[in-house]
């Protein structure tokens, strides 16, 4: 992949992105990318119209801080699990809802 970047003299994350995504091994990493940065998002969000510190929303979780900052900072690479999202929201008094699009 370095040598094709390379080779191609690529200035931008779109003019590498617009090379790669004919790979489906790269579509699916950069498809997954996007979902995790998008519940770190959401998860970030949430806490902060809680009203809560990273702390706070991690005790009222039973989970830990570092595992909550990971999860906002969208640079883990797993993917949460219901069961975590479902402790967040209940956290915070709020519902979790998926949607399929």
């Amino acid at each position: 992949m370095d040598n094709e970047i390379k080779k191609r003299k690529m200035r931008t994350l779109d003019d590498a992105i617009e090379v790669f995504s004919s790979d489906d091994q790269f579509r699916l990493f950069f498809a997954k990318e996007i979902e995790i940065n998008q519940i770190a998002t959401l998860i970030y969000k949430l806490r902060l119209s809680s009203g809560l510190t990273q702390t706070e929303l991690a005790d009222k979780a039973n989970i830990t801080q570092p595992v909550l900052a990971r999860l906002e900072s969208g640079k883990d690479t797993r993917v949460p699990t219901l069961k975590l999202l479902l402790k967040l929201a209940q956290a915070t008094g709020k519902r979790l809802t998926l949607n399929f699009v």
